[in-house]
C-alpha cells in the first residue's frame, strides 16, 4: 500500500473506544494535521520496517504545539 492508503487504513480503525488501534488512528490524525502529505512517506517507511510512528518527547518545560517531520521517529 502507498502512504495515503496506509493512512486511510489506519484512520478507519478510529472507533472512540480508547483501544490500541483507536489511539493510533487518533495519533495519525494529529500528525497529519501538523505535517500534512509529508506523513505518507513516513507511513510507507514505517510499514516497511514493521514499526509505528511516534513523536519525539522533549525533556523541557516548553509546551510544543506544532510538530514537523523532524519530530517523528519509528518505534
Amino acid at each position: 500500500m502507498n502512504g495515503k492508503q496506509l493512512y486511510n487504513f489506519y484512520i478507519s480503525k478510529r472507533n472512540f473506544t480508547g483501544g490500541t488501534e483507536d489511539t493510533y488512528a487518533q495519533y495519525l490524525t494529529t500528525l497529519y494535521f501538523h505535517v500534512s502529505y509529508q506523513l505518507f512517506p513516513l507511513l510507507e517507511k514505517a510499514d516497511e520496517l514493521s514499526k509505528k510512528l511516534h513523536i519525539i518527547e522533549h525533556d523541557d518545560d516548553f509546551y510544543h504545539d506544532s510538530y514537523s517531520t523532524n519530530d517523528i521517529l519509528f518505534i
